[in-house]
């Protein structure tokens, strides 16, 4: 197997070179899902930072049907709908994301994060009812 070393300019390297660098035998692996996952996420942050809110959105799709699981994802989809005055999505995905999210006991950064969206939760249902 032949490894892209990201942390000297992609040069590649064979696991046993790495083994032997690193001092561990035991290198983990990734798995295509994860190396997926990881490029969209890398490449979802460089489309926010740039204000390339459609960009960013349709990336977040891609993360939802990678992995289903990603609550995070979720919200930052409605978040980005939200963006984009797409008010009816975004109030599906967060009130999904409301019911998705575990709540049991949550640290300060969750419960303010379980507030937030809450906030915009309420102000998309009477956004919403406003336009029918």
């Amino acid at each position: 197997d032949l490894i892209i070393d990201p942390f000297h300019r992609g040069a590649l390297r064979s696991r046993e070179t790495l083994a032997r660098q690193s001092g561990d035998d035991r290198l983990p692996v990734a798995t295509k899902p994860q190396i997926l996952t990881r490029m969209l996420t890398n490449l979802k942050r460089v489309y926010v930072k740039m204000q390339s809110f459609p960009q960013a959105r349709s990336v977040a799709d891609l993360l939802i049907a990678v992995d289903p699981s990603a609550i995070s994802e979720l919200r930052d989809r409605g978040l980005l709908a939200y963006h984009l005055k797409d008010f009816s999505s975004a109030l599906r995905d967060l009130q999904a994301y409301l019911k998705l999210i575990p709540s049991g006991e949550q640290d300060e950064d969750e419960r303010h994060d379980r507030e937030r969206i809450w906030e915009h939760v309420k102000t998309l249902r009477k956004r919403v009812a406003s336009l029918n």
